[in-house]
């Protein structure tokens, strides 16, 4: 090996010399290509899922904050437009056709004779069944539970260019300003309810004229 050390082909400084080729020749060759590729790869893979997260890319990608809060605020418009007009169907068939059904089974016209002494105790029993089944398919949680459930559904399945859903906290608080518009029933309802079963009876003829509480 005397030939080989003097021509300085099996010392330290040649074996050091080669592998720092063969590590500069793997970057080269090797490494750099596949790891551009990696980070091409990423940076596809972003791209992607910052198109399907929609605009606004961030709030700098509009002019100005005042451009951002006009522009969610039409998408907010036309995200709830649609719950607004559905609420008075969705009220007609979930609230008072399901109301309509359990009063007349409730009201089932019976041929049973009663004495006039059970008329106070029959109307009120009538009166009572017809508040209880309002209160229970017309009342006021119900109501806003079920406007609140189609106001979040219509803003998670927003697919707008512009996504509302970026920005959770405004999302957030426009359901609890709108929680409070559900739809509701008068409070005068039970009052009118009190009037339409009347447990006074008035008994009028040429010789009698008595009113008499039942």
């Amino acid at each position: 090996y005397g030939s080989m050390v003097d021509a300085d082909l099996a010392t330290t400084e040649a074996l050091t010399a080669k592998l720092n080729h063969m590590y500069i020749d793997y970057v080269i060759v090797s490494w750099i290509p596949k790891t551009i590729q990696q980070l091409l790869l990423e940076l596809n893979k972003c791209v992607h899922e910052m198109r399907e997260l929609g605009l606004p890319a961030s709030p700098g990608a509009l002019k100005d904050a005042s451009e951002l809060q006009a522009t969610a605020q039409a998408v907010a418009r036309a995200i709830v437009q649609p719950c607004c007009d559905a609420a008075l169907d969705d009220f007609l068939t979930n609230t008072l056709q399901p109301l309509e059904a359990a009063l007349r089974r409730a009201l089932t016209p019976t041929t049973t004779t009663l004495p006039v002494q059970s008329g106070c105790t029959h109307l009120e029993s009538l009166r009572s069944q017809m508040k209880a089944l309002v209160r229970e398919h017309c009342g006021l949680d119900r109501l806003r539970t079920r406007w609140k459930s189609s106001l979040v559904t219509a803003f998670k399945d927003n697919s707008m260019p512009f996504r509302l859903q970026r920005f959770p906290g405004y999302i957030a608080a426009l359901i609890a300003a709108l929680e409070c518009r559900a739809p509701y029933l008068r409070e005068d309802l039970f009052e009118a309810i009190d009037h339409l079963v009347d447990t006074s009876l008035t008994i009028q003829s040429a010789l009698l004229d008595v009113a008499v509480q039942l």
